[in-house]
């Protein structure tokens, strides 16, 4: 598992950036980060952004104040692709998105719902 700062350390690239963001537990900085004219997760920016807050406040619900990174294998509908997922360090919930690429640029997120099944309380 990889920490935030790891992260920061690394070489800047967008989709850093958008990791540093959902570690960080700001989702708003993806206005910022992604391209507004596209949608991710099949919704507008805005939308998203609102979706990972809600996923970002669930951790915050449960404890967590910080937010591990770690690689897996989607053994779902994005059958056998990498997926990046991120870990409580108290409640030990997840949370998966699966990164969609053309030419070098994200082009859609999508959140991998193999990952994170949970109640509040």
């Amino acid at each position: 598992m990889r920490t935030l700062s790891e992260i920061k350390s690394e070489k800047k690239s967008t989709l850093n950036e958008v990791l540093i963001a959902i570690m960080s537990f700001e989702p708003w900085e993806l206005m910022h980060i992604l391209e507004n004219d596209r949608t991710y997760q099949d919704v507008s920016l805005l939308e998203f952004v609102e979706l990972v807050q809600v996923e970002l406040d669930r951790f915050k619900i449960a404890g967590d104040s910080v937010l591990m990174l770690d690689l897996n294998i989607c053994k779902g509908c994005q059958c056998d692709e990498p997926i990046v997922v991120f870990t409580g360090n108290v409640s030990d919930w997840q949370y998966a998105l699966y990164f969609e690429y053309e030419n070098d640029q994200i082009v859609d997120i999508f959140q991998c719902n193999l990952f994170g099944d949970r109640e509040l309380f």
